[in-house]
C-alpha cells in the first residue's frame, strides 16, 4: 500500500469517530483537538491530545508522537486564560 492510500485511510478512519486528522508540513499526519471525558455521567477536566506521525516508504515504518495535556482554565483581572500541564489522567 503506497504511503498516499495509507494516509488517506487513516484519515477516513479517524474522521468516522469524529478526531480531526491533518496532513501536515512537519509530519504525514498530525492531530491537534480537546476531548471532554465523561466518565459514570461526570464530566472531567478537558483533555487536549496531539499526535503526529511519519511514514517511511523505504523503511515500510511509522514514526508516532503523542501528547495529552489537562487543560487548567483561571480567571484573573477579568481575563480567562487556558495552561496545557501534562496530564496525569492516564496514571495508575
Amino acid at each position: 500500500m503506497s504511503k498516499e492510500a495509507i494516509i488517506k485511510t487513516l484519515m477516513a478512519k479517524m474522521g468516522k469517530i469524529w478526531i480531526p486528522m491533518q496532513t501536515g508540513k512537519e509530519a504525514d499526519l498530525m492531530i491537534d483537538c480537546d476531548f471532554l471525558p465523561n466518565e459514570m455521567g461526570f464530566l472531567k477536566i478537558p483533555l487536549h491530545y496531539k499526535a503526529a506521525a511519519f511514514l517511511d516508504e523505504t523503511k515500510k515504518t511509522m514514526f508516532f508522537w503523542d501528547s495529552l495535556w489537562d487543560q487548567k482554565k483561571s480567571l484573573a483581572n477579568g481575563k480567562e486564560t487556558v495552561e496545557y500541564v501534562p496530564s496525569g489522567s492516564l496514571k495508575k
